[in-house]
């Protein structure tokens, strides 16, 4: 198989949907319609009924925000303060909303508080990064060694160019880092989708929390063992050079010595077997996408 045939079907691998439960989806609309109407109750609060008796003088507290707003430039626009958005950005549509109510990350933003216009844009965004960032790793692959040197620049410009863009909209705090931590993972976030519908048939069927829990577990365990997210740029050497199902299959081994006794601490014993069983099922196919080893 072809390394830039192989990185595609990664990509494929890795954005594929299986079908979601429908108590889940449900459920996180219900938690979307409720979050959507606490905020438009907090919006409709007066300001200043807390305190009757504060002069006039105290109630200018919203007016530092003017201090953000862009400076007339003479080369490029000024950075918008964070949680702002371009003020051209549209209103999602009523389809759009419901996939963003869907998505991988519709749980983090609601956590976040954000609404459906500022989900709309934080997705183009990453969208639009890993797009251009397939792209140029197809181009890499396929480039000469002469010219895989320009082609990483501009992989690396444009990974930079989307964290300025992220780390701009929400700006300093927690924030930023949670987020990033939570696309680092999707990896694996893939993997138990992946896996769900395996445990389910074996009446295994992990709550909201435990998910999470196995997501960031799966997660550190790729850090600790030298794994690698096969459809980020990190990958591209190895499937250049034809050892990329010798890495899968070393780091592979190493996990699987080490998930029975990480599941311990949170599954019950049939969960943490279903687990296991879900997770060996696809490291076949896992393989398969990858580039085998040149002929000899």
């Amino acid at each position: 198989m072809k390394p830039v045939t192989a990185f595609s079907l990664v990509v494929i691998a890795v954005l594929a949907t299986v079908v979601v439960e429908e108590t889940r989806i449900k459920k996180l609309q219900q938690e979307l319609l409720d979050l959507r109407a606490l905020r438009a109750a907090e919006s409709r609060t007066p300001a200043a009924a807390s305190s009757p008796s504060e002069s006039p003088a105290e109630t200018p507290a919203a007016a530092p925000a003017e201090s953000h707003a862009p400076a007339p430039s003479t080369d490029e626009a000024a950075p918008l303060p964070p949680r702002q958005l371009p003020p051209d950005y549209p209103e999602p549509a009523v389809d759009r909303i419901r996939q963003l109510a869907l998505g991988d990350r519709a749980n983090l933003y609601l956590e976040l508080g954000l609404t459906s216009r500022e989900q709309a844009y934080l997705e183009d965004v990453i969208a639009e990064w890993k797009s251009t960032r397939t792209r140029l790793c197809g181009e890499w692959l396929q480039a000469t060694t002469e010219e895989r040197a320009a082609r990483m620049q501009e992989i690396q410009q444009i990974e930079e160019a989307a964290m300025d863009t992220l780390r701009a909209f929400f700006g300093e705090g927690e924030e930023f880092p949670r987020v990033m931590n939570h696309l680092a993972a999707q990896p694996e976030r893939e993997m138990v989708r992946q896996m769900t519908p395996l445990m389910d048939a074996k009446g295994i069927a992990l709550e909201r929390a435990k998910e999470e829990q196995l997501i960031e577990a799966l997660f550190r365990l790729r850090d600790v063992v030298g794994g690698i997210d096969w459809s980020s740029p990190a990958a591209l050497e190895f499937m250049a050079d034809g050892t990329a199902r010798d890495r899968f299959t070393a780091s592979w081994q190493k996990a699987s010595e080490a998930l029975p006794d990480l599941l311990k601490t949170f599954l019950s014993t049939d969960e943490a077997a279903a687990v296991v069983e879900a997770r060996e099922s696809l490291r076949d196919g896992m393989l398969e996408a990858l580039p085998a080893p040149p002929a000899q």
